[in-house]
């Protein structure tokens, strides 16, 4: 039994009165994390029953101890073909075709791709690929990661990771997303005309960050007037190059944005 003893006392006292054992809040493992990257475009009539299974993994993991986080990253090589998605950045077409030559030595591309933690390419689609990825990565180790974000204008944020780069095997780059969950697309044309879609961690702006100093690593994204903050969150992620695996990632809600630096420290003792 696992007692917050530090927020309430009298239970500490109770716990101890009935023999049992008291686990430090500090000692309690995180989730490890696991990034989803979907490459996706709502012109595909095939990405729709993607975005219900990524959707689904997330909210309810098929692994104990784990923290599933979505990245939707929707192609535009779609929007010639009758639809032209709002989402869409010539930004992830270039990743997506960059993971097919030099991670998984294959010129093919194709959507709804998923890629778990930079390392398991599949079909977006299948869950049982999904589910045999995401608990091959769970028994990894995770390199600790802390977002603070700080409020620059009504449309920027400043990103500060923190992330030690003696914990990581190698040499890495940080990237930071801003990403919306709920987000809805009435699509006019293509092969989902008419339909209305919805889909959780879409990516709405995407940077690489710099190093500032020491483990703090900068970046700032720019918010779109069309987003509910209530729907937003900021992803930083760490991956190792050239392989491109994913090391180390954190999710934190833009409603609660603030420093982790204390759950940060935790870890790192850990």
């Amino acid at each position: 039994m696992r007692l917050l003893s530090h927020l309430y006392p009298s239970l500490a006292v109770i716990a101890l009165a009935a023999g049992l054992t008291m686990i430090p809040v500090a000692a309690m493992a995180a989730p490890r994390p696991v990034v989803l990257e979907l490459f996706t475009s709502n012109g595909c009539s095939s990405c729709p029953p993607a975005y219900t299974l990524l959707s689904a993994l997330r909210d309810d993991p098929p692994v104990d101890d784990v923290e599933l986080i979505v990245l939707n990253e929707h192609v535009d090589y779609w929007d010639k073909l009758g639809w032209v998605d709002p989402f869409s950045s010539s930004a992830f077409t270039q990743r997506q075709r960059t993971y097919a030559r030099q991670v998984f030595a294959s010129n093919q591309v194709y959507t709804p791709q998923l890629v778990v933690d930079g390392v398991a390419p599949m079909v977006g689609s299948r869950r049982n690929e999904a589910v045999a990825a995401i608990r091959r990565q769970a028994t990894r180790p995770s390199v600790p990661v802390a977002i603070t974000v700080s409020r620059l204008a009504a449309s920027r944020l400043d990103i500060d990771v923190r992330v030690d780069p003696a914990a990581v095997d190698g040499a890495f780059r940080v990237r930071v997303a801003l990403t919306q969950d709920n987000a809805v697309s009435r699509v006019g044309g293509g092969e989902n005309g008419g339909r209305t879609l919805t889909e959780d961690g879409v990516v709405r702006d995407w940077q690489l960050a710099r190093q500032d100093s020491g483990q703090h690593y900068r970046a700032q994204l720019t918010v779109p007037a069309d987003l509910d903050e209530r729907n937003a969150a900021v992803v930083a992620f760490v991956q190792r190059v050239p392989l491109w695996h994913i090391v180390g990632a954190k999710r934190v809600p833009v409603t609660e944005s603030g420093a982790h630096a204390a759950e940060y420290n935790d870890l790192v003792r850990r």
